[in-house]
């Protein structure tokens, strides 16, 4: 066979190699190895004792335990870096604290640990997305504004208005303007017959709560205006 081998020699403790010549020791002047001798455990098969350097160490026997309680202390134990204790929980807000409605909530992706803040968020950072809660509309007023071909109001400014129906049953169409004064031309129009919802915002009120102002080419115009506040 070619090729490099491994090869295991053992040595006594002066050094030599244990061959033919320089035999493991063995009792009774020849023959087996007494495997465990003296130690006090089974000599067959192997076992391993764990010692203090003083003396050997010998786990407890059921007996031992069941005799008395074992004592288990976690004192000496280290604990890893940042780890809660008395001493660090003594920090943190009691529960108390934690329910009565001044609690505060961080959500972190475990890096950040920056405060919680009330201010509205700079163009760069990130917030949170939630949805209001809209309390349903339990008023309404209806009004019937009678639009001439002077521009004038027919619907007054109401920051809380959630819904604005417009409904032209007249003959001619009539002009709506958000806003505005003296306009020459309608933002839209109403014609005979047409209502007109003004859409919603997302936080539940009507995109525009400013004054309305209406217009007719000739004539008058009695139209219905329902608002929902």
């Amino acid at each position: 066979m070619s090729g490099a081998k491994t090869v295991v020699a053992l040595i006594d403790k002066d050094g030599a190699y244990i061959d033919s010549l320089n035999p493991l020791p063995t009792t009774g002047g020849g023959g087996a190895v007494t495997q465990g001798a003296g130690s006090g455990v089974p000599t067959s098969p192997w076992s391993v004792r764990i010692s203090n350097g003083t003396a050997f160490l010998d786990p407890l026997t059921d007996t031992q335990l069941r005799a008395s309680a074992v004592s288990v202390s976690l004192a000496l134990l280290p604990l890893p870096t940042g780890a809660a204790t008395e001493t660090t929980l003594a920090g943190v807000a009691t529960l108390a604290n934690q329910t009565n409605g001044t609690q505060r909530s961080r959500i972190t992706d475990g890096t950040n640990n920056a405060a919680v803040s009330d201010t509205a968020p700079a163009g760069t950072e990130y917030g949170l997305a939630v949805r209001p809660v809209i309390t349903r509309a339990s008023t309404s007023s209806v009004t019937n504004p009678t639009v001439t071909t002077v521009f004038a109001s027919i619907l007054a400014a109401n920051s809380n208005a959630k819904l604005r129906i417009f409904y032209n049953p007249a003959s001619v169409s009539v002009g709506l303007t958000l806003g505005g004064s003296g306009a020459v031309v309608p933002g839209m129009t109403l014609a005979p017959g047409q209502t007109w919802v003004m859409p919603q915002g997302p936080d539940g009120f009507a995109v525009w709560s400013g004054i309305v102002n209406g217009t007719v080419a000739v004539g008058t115009a009695s139209i219905i205006v329902t608002e929902i506040i």
